[in-house]
């Protein structure tokens, strides 16, 4: 989200539920209140959905409706006289609005046309859609704009003289009100006060409202969304295909959040409200049972709208978080739609409820894991905080952004950089690309789901723009080193807070230097000055700090050389010591030591002047290098200091004198980013091979994990960060 599978919004932006704000401390065993007036032998389909049978008048029902309150009960004080406050104080702020108002219809006449179709005021009737507690839907075409719109009808003294128990439906909140049965009516229907202020893409907008107080009829009319539910039926759901139930999840999402944001809960997500238009988009529909709150702490007491979609602290009658109980049903959802069949469903309304509170989710050995991580974080339960963080930490990152959407804890843990360094300590990392291949700016390429983010573009002046730069990625940081008019400066992406800011520059400034990152420190190494001074110095950088360490000096000064780290300790190689000589030996580093030591011939390729630093990587503490001339790549011996020929690159470095070229390690992967010009035109192409694999007969067997058209050929920085 990404969501899942390959993301939620852009889903919208899923992890763990309880760090969308649901209570941990939950006893698993807490005796589960069944809702009153109703047997314990219910049959599968009410457990389903809580419509009633269909009656054949337009959109109402008949039959007796039972009171099953009691003097017991808990008392409400007012809550439709609340909901109107809410409702009235946010339109009046312009919190909530739409370009286009609803329209409002006191009069209803019902005639028919010419060809004898029944005909409320200009709509036609043409065939009913579906039928619910509280109405039916039919579909009727406009006679003035020719469209099709879904009409749901009501009888005003049917909804009045309902009553429900205080444990089923946010129903209640609108009948708990006497309202006199001939005033208008949509004025203390809390769900259409809602509907008439929400527009959004993702969400059936209401058109029109159909209220005449001298009737006791009542209709809304809503956008017709031509297609299908996202499972048809009320019966077992279907089986999508993953990626179909990515897109659909990130609109789901994505009209959640949009709700969310405005402090509304929705409280019945589930398949047969989820419609899907011809076009593929995903709409929330019927808003009967939705509520809203003042803030994230204002709690609710009465349960969402369907059971099994029920979140588990509504089975046990606890007040629970509004925004909590929505992301649980969309987690039931997305396990519907992926399995085709329901996560938690008994024999009857108790045994359905105490499956939801008290059995473990079971999922398939061979799912894909995110989406695995996914649906486990969604539908967990009963966690205490610190083990459901532990859940969340382990989801993919490429959600995190869309999730911080969805709840203002989640969005806490995730700006605060806690999910990060929880990572971190659990020893949880996914391995991202981060490079510059064109001027629109960075770029980050997830390998894992082939998905690329564009980074905010770097606030600098041109001078930084257009120079010569170099990168490196420390923790979650990216930083990035270059030149503005009158000395070297330092740009800072933040992967947690998504934006660039200047970086406090190092004691001894320098560019063409070699460096290296271990966790959440970096080291820099020789490089020059401003002036074009060779240095020997060497500062590390703590990420967690922000602030620079000298170092002690290195025995030789050097320029155009690399580093990294191996087995704990810090190395330099290669580079020359002016524009002639070129060095061959190496230098280690021992951070407990803190001194260098030289190993002589560690690096024998030779540098020139337009050579550019020795291309490495160090995949599972061992060093794998470029050779430009041969296009090879070979593997160290720390054993015996020599270099063993392995295979060739999947593109051409001798051509360029390894610059536009990038060689890094991606996880237990050794990755080559470079171009490639084609008969379809430019291309920057991605390839990865694992060591692990081992090499046959000197091929190297590697593999296109990345494909960015029309980039140019030419990669001017790469980083790769593990966080």
């Amino acid at each position: 989200m990404s969501v899942m599978m390959h993301s939620v919004d852009e889903v919208t932006e899923m992890g763990c539920c309880g760090c969308f704000g649901f209570s941990f401390a939950r006893k698993p065993k807490k005796e589960i209140r069944p809702n009153r007036g109703y047997g314990n032998s219910w049959s599968h389909e009410p457990l389903l959905q809580q419509e009633a049978e269909e009656v054949e008048d337009d959109g109402f029902d008949s039959g007796d409706i039972i009171d099953t309150g009691s003097e017991d009960d808990e008392v409400c004080h007012s809550p439709v006289k609340r909901y109107q406050e809410i409702l009235m104080e946010r339109a009046q702020n312009g919190l909530i609005c739409r370009e286009i108002p609803v329209k409002e219809t006191h009069k209803v006449v019902r005639t028919e046309d010419e060809d004898g179709n029944k005909m409320v005021n200009e709509y036609v009737r043409e065939h009913k859609i579906g039928a619910g507690s509280y109405g039916k839907v039919v579909l009727y075409r406009s006679c003035t704009d020719g469209k099709h719109y879904a009409i749901k009808a009501f009888h005003k003294s049917h909804l009045s003289k309902m009553r429900v128990a205080p444990s089923e439906t946010a129903m209640g909140d609108v009948l708990r009100e006497e309202c006199p049965l001939f005033l208008p009516l949509s004025f203390n229907l809390p769900f259409v006060s809602i509907m008439k202020m929400l527009c959004h893409p993702n969400i059936v907008n209401l058109v029109e409202v159909i209220d005449d107080p001298e009737t006791d009829n009542f209709y809304m009319v809503l956008e017709y969304v031509e297609g299908k539910w996202v499972c048809e039926d009320s019966g077992p759901p279907c089986v999508l295909e993953e990626n179909k139930a990515r897109l659909y999840l990130r609109d789901i999402v994505s009209g959640l959040m949009y709700l969310h944001s405005h402090n509304i809960i929705h409280g019945d997500i589930k398949p047969d409200n989820l419609l899907v238009s011809a076009a593929g988009k995903v709409k929330i529909g019927d808003f009967s049972v939705s509520q809203v709150f003042e803030d994230d702490n204002d709690k609710l007491r009465r349960s969402p709208g369907t059971p099994v979609f029920t979140a588990p602290e509504c089975c046990v009658g606890d007040r629970y978080h509004g925004k909590c109980a929505d992301t649980w049903a969309v987690g039931v959802t997305l396990y519907c739609m992926i399995l085709g069949k329901y996560p938690f469903l008994g024999e009857t309304l108790q045994d359905t409820y105490d499956k939801i509170v008290n059995n473990p989710i079971i999922l398939p050995d061979d799912m894909n894991p995110l989406l695995k991580n996914l649906l486990e974080g969604l539908l967990c339960k009963g966690l205490h905080d610190d083990v459901a963080l532990t859940c969340l930490a382990r989801a993919s990152r490429s959600d995190y952004a869309s999730l911080s959407c969805l709840n203002a804890r989640f969005n806490s843990l995730v700006k605060s950089g806690y999910l990060y360094e929880l990572r971190r300590r659990i020893s949880v990392v996914e391995h991202w690309v981060y490079m510059v291949c064109d001027p629109r700016g960075w770029e980050a390429f997830d390998p894992f789901r082939k998905k690329w983010l564009r980074l905010p573009k770097i606030p600098c002046d041109d001078c930084f723009n257009y120079a010569d730069k170099e990168s490196l990625a420390v923790g979650s940081e990216l930083l990035v080193f270059g030149r503005e008019l009158f000395d070297f400066a330092i740009w800072k992406y933040s992967l947690i807070q998504n934006n660039w800011e200047k970086c406090e520059g190092m004691n001894h400034r320098r560019c063409l230097f070699g460096s290296g990152s271990l966790g959440s420190i970096s080291i820099v190494a020789g490089g020059s000055d401003k002036n074009g001074n060779v240095l020997k110095s060497a500062e590390l950088y703590d990420s967690l700090t922000g602030t620079w360490e000298i170092l002690p000096n290195m025995h030789s000064p050097r320029r155009l050389c690399s580093g990294f780290f191996m087995d704990g300790k810090f190395y330099v190689i290669g580079g020359m010591t002016n524009p002639t000589d070129s060095l061959t030996c190496g230098e280690e580093f021992d951070l407990q030591t803190r001194k260098w030591r030289k190993i002589e011939g560690m690096y024998p390729n030779v540098n020139r002047a337009a050579q550019a630093p020795p291309l490495v990587a160090v995949v599972n503490n061992q060093l794998y290098a470029v050779e430009y001339l041969t296009n090879m790549v070979k593997k160290y011996d720390k054993k015996n200091n020599s270099w063993e020929v392995l295979g060739r690159l999947p593109v051409r470095a001798d051509s360029s004198n390894g610059w536009g070229l990038a060689f890094k390690a991606c996880g237990e992967e050794l990755l080559v980013v470079g171009g490639n010009r084609g008969p379809e035109g430019e291309a920057i192409i991605l390839s990865s091979w694992a060591p692990k694999s081992g090499c046959k007969d000197g091929t190297l067997d590697w593999k296109v994990i990345g494909l960015k058209e029309h980039s140019g050929v030419f990669v001017y920085n790469c980083a790769v960060m593990g966080c």
